[in-house]
């Protein structure tokens, strides 16, 4: 039991250093975002990541790339990219807070788009509890009080293509290792980024650089840290760690970027990520009892 309190204690304090990571990743871009466009930061945080990875690639060996599953490889590639730019590209025009808030929905679209690709059976409470994270979005947003904008539109967006990866992953790692999707995704993210990048380069600073390189390190030290810890201990006890994400971008959005603090964002965050963490927690139950 000691060992196991242990376990579940770094767990937790992983995925504590992972959503520090990872919101410290998303300042940068957002403090970049005034002179280096997403598409790049897109594309460089891509090609950061597949270096970052490369050593464990060349560890597991060139025969980790052998998978039967390429098809559905490629089209998460092309979800995920698409995720990622939008995100990227709302990040440089949305408040920090306002943002990570509407990220939790992505929990609630992948629980949709397990019930309509994955044929998952949907019970009542797993549609109250979508109900209720839908109508923390409209208290985020506000719609009448106030203009939707088009970064909040994105963000949402992003989330629908995260949920649908999230569902694809779940299918690639029923056959395949998780070194072998890790590093297919990486290198196919970076490959399709490409063309965005290209679209829209323009000369970088050396303190352009520096940043994204920082933000490639950060990047993958928190998915790091997060797939550690949902290795170490349940799922429902890491993710309910993943709303410091939304402290940690107060944080910066306040102090650094001057961003509003409004309660209803705060309000609705706490409506979206309580009723993904449900989805989550009633998921875990149901797989543990078979049913």
């Amino acid at each position: 039991m000691p060992t196991r309190l242990n376990d579940r204690s770094t767990a937790l304090l992983l995925m504590l250093l992972a959503t520090l990571a990872l919101s410290s990743m998303h300042a940068i871009i957002r403090y970049l975002g005034d002179e280096v466009h997403p598409f790049i930061i897109l594309f460089l945080r891509n090609l950061f990541g597949m270096i970052a990875i490369s050593p464990l690639l060349l560890r597991a060996g060139i025969g980790s790339l052998k998978t039967p599953d390429m098809p559905w490889f490629l089209l998460r590639a092309i979800i995920s990219v698409l995720a990622m730019a939008t995100w990227f590209y709302a990040l440089t025009l949305a408040p920090l807070v306002e943002a990570t808030a509407l990220s939790f929905t992505a929990a609630l679209f992948a629980s949709l788009a397990a019930v309509v690709f994955l044929r998952e059976r949907i019970r009542a409470r797993r549609v109250t509890a979508m109900l209720c994270g839908f109508a923390g979005v409209l208290i985020v947003l506000q719609p009448g009080e106030r203009e939707v904008s088009v970064a909040m539109l994105l963000v949402l967006f992003s989330s629908v293509c995260w949920g649908l990866s999230v569902v694809l992953a779940k299918r690639l790692t029923a056959r395949n290792s998780p070194t072998t999707v890790v590093a297919w995704m990486t290198i196919l993210l970076t490959v399709a980024s490409i063309p965005f990048a290209v679209s829209a380069w323009h000369p970088l600073t050396l303190a352009h650089w520096l940043w994204m390189g920082l933000g490639g390190m950060l990047a993958t030290l928190g998915h790091l840290c997060m797939t550690q810890a949902l290795k170490m201990t349940d799922t429902t006890a890491v993710m309910s760690i993943d709303f410091t994400r939304l402290i940690w971008t107060t944080l910066f959005g306040v102090l650094i970027f001057g961003d509003p603090v409004r309660p209803s964002t705060y309000l609705g965050a706490i409506v979206i990520f309580g009723s993904g963490l449900y989805i989550i927690y009633r998921e875990s139950q149901l797989k543990d009892t078979g049913t």
